[in-house]
């Protein structure tokens, strides 16, 4: 029989009273005191002006995220306990990955909100996060920049419109970690929708000068305009302040995207028509837009060259009819953003037809007594080689223009250009054709005609046929030899011919 070691025992009692299903609870002292738990919580959308500001807190961590005695704070004398408000959404303990929405009263202009673990609020130690808006400085603002979570100096800039809101793009710590969105989403992901900057822009978008003297003024930007303190101006002594005009359609409080259509009776057919913000006329900051038309060289396009808003020298070719208008394309500044259109829509968004291109070649002025020059026009809008165009005073006496004597200009004759020629066959009593072909007879090819000093010459039957003369129909001889007969550019009879006492071969005719 063994006999047991009575000397062990006690050491075999001990290592049983040690074994593993039993664990030993280590009991804190003040030498080692308990773990704090570090909650992951951002600010992550804030509304800050109109009926009800907001706060959007994230809890991105893992593990829900009590609240109770966090604070939010602005500076001395304004903070809040998060425990003490009602949540507008989510729940003062934020769930992982959750939000939670608050109402708290904050500055629609400047301030620096902290959120804080405990009420010491200098302490950079308790700080948590922070945002900074309209202006840098804020009171809390060293605390956050001691704590590494803030830039001082650096802020959000305050936003465009009250219903927009400021958010957090969830990755760092600082104003290029924020920005503004027109997509508010309190209690849920954040949407990035940047608002459309701010325009402020009105310009002349369509002139009817020859008829109903109509513009149309057409606000282009995004914010409203009042244009009443606006001014038109078409040079010294030609000026017209927008509320004293006489309004056809739309409101002088002109809405974006809006109208106003105006009638001013000084609209002449060459001009250069400027808006202004205000009657310093003269200066290239107040003009706001400028369209010229007719001829170069009127009384504010330097201003508007000035401001880069037209380039000196351009203007649109007259109109083809007096209901026709001039459109603005809604692109650029200059001559080629404007055209001529058959569809006025004033009021409306600007539709272009374009005239048919007219091509158009007439007798413009004669001198038949002194020097026996003819100045032929090309009123039409193409340009056209006359160069085997025939003049006719009737059997016998014809002259194909390739070989006349050109005093002026070319028989490559663009639109609204003159050639010049002499022929000594002319006489004080005849009739002039000009022909496209060499069938002096032939109705459809004579272009044009006149006759002056007798009826009756050898084509006036040819041109009567063809409709641009009436039989028996003659401009009376001139007073002097010296002196031109002129054409005013507007029918086919005697009545639009006269007398000119100072003839303008190579250039328009006075009226």
């Amino acid at each position: 029989m063994k006999r047991l070691n009575y000397f062990l025992l006690p050491i075999l009692l001990l290592m049983a009273s040690c074994s593993d299903d039993e664990v030993v609870s280590e009991q804190p002292d003040d030498n080692n005191p308990p773990q704090e738990t570090v909650l992951d919580v951002v600010f992550s959308e804030i509304k800050y002006q109109g009926a009800k500001d907001l706060i959007e807190i994230y809890n991105r961590g893992d593990e829900a995220a009590d609240l109770n005695d966090y604070w939010l704070c602005l500076g001395p004398g304004a903070y809040q306990k998060i425990g003490e408000l009602t949540p507008e959404s989510g729940n003062i303990v934020i769930p992982a990955k959750s939000f939670l929405v608050v109402s708290y009263n904050l500055d629609d202009a400047k301030g620096g909100l902290g959120l804080y673990k405990t009420n010491q609020f200098t302490d950079s130690n308790a700080i948590v996060d922070f945002v900074q808006y309209g202006e840098a400085g804020s009171a809390r603002e060293n605390v956050a920049a001691a704590a590494g979570i803030w830039t001082a100096g650096e802020f959000i800039p305050v936003v465009q419109s009250e219903d927009n809101s400021i958010i957090y793009d969830g990755e760092g710590n600082g104003k290029s970690n924020w920005d503004e969105t027109t997509e508010v989403t309190f209690g849920a992901e954040n949407v990035l929708k940047e608002p459309v900057a701010e325009v402020r822009s009105v310009v002349i978008n369509e002139v009817n000068y020859a008829d109903s003297k109509k513009i149309e003024l057409w606000n282009n930007g995004n914010v409203t305009v009042d244009l009443s303190e606006y001014w038109l101006c078409l040079g010294p002594g030609k000026y017209l302040q927008i509320k004293d005009a006489s309004v056809v359609s739309g409101n002088m409080q002109l809405n974006a995207g809006d109208y106003l259509v105006v009638t001013w009776d000084d609209l002449s057919n060459s001009a250069g028509l400027g808006l202004y913000a205000t009657n310093q006329f003269t200066s290239s900051d107040a003009i706001r837009d400028f369209v010229q038309w007719g001829a170069a060289g009127s009384a504010r396009e330097n201003v508007a060259a000035a401001a880069g808003i037209w380039t000196a020298g351009d203007f649109i070719t007259e109109v083809k009819t007096a209901q026709n208008t001039i459109i603005y394309d809604g692109e650029g500044n200059g001559l080629e953003n404007w055209a001529e259109t058959t569809e006025a829509t004033f009021g409306s968004e600007n539709v272009l037809k374009e005239p048919e291109a007219v091509k158009s070649i007439v007798i413009n002025e004669v001198n038949y007594s002194d020097s026996k020059q003819i100045e032929i026009w090309n009123n039409g809008d193409v340009d056209v080689d006359i160069s085997n165009y025939w003049l006719c005073l009737g059997p016998g006496k014809y002259l194909q223009l390739k070989n006349a004597t050109v005093i002026s200009g070319s028989t490559q004759l663009n639109a609204s250009e003159f050639l010049v020629v002499s022929w000594d066959d002319l006489s004080d009593s005849a009739g002039l054709g000009l022909y496209e072909t060499n069938q002096f007879t032939s109705s459809e090819a004579i272009k044009d005609f006149v006759q002056w000093g007798a009826a009756g010459s050898a084509r006036e039957n040819v041109a009567a046929a063809a409709g641009i003369w009436t039989a028996g129909d003659f401009v009376p001889v001139v007073s002097q030899a010296s002196y031109s007969i002129a054409y005013d550019g507007e029918g086919d009879a005697s009545s639009d011919w006269n007398e000119d006492a100072t003839p303008s071969f190579g250039t328009g005719n006075a009226q």
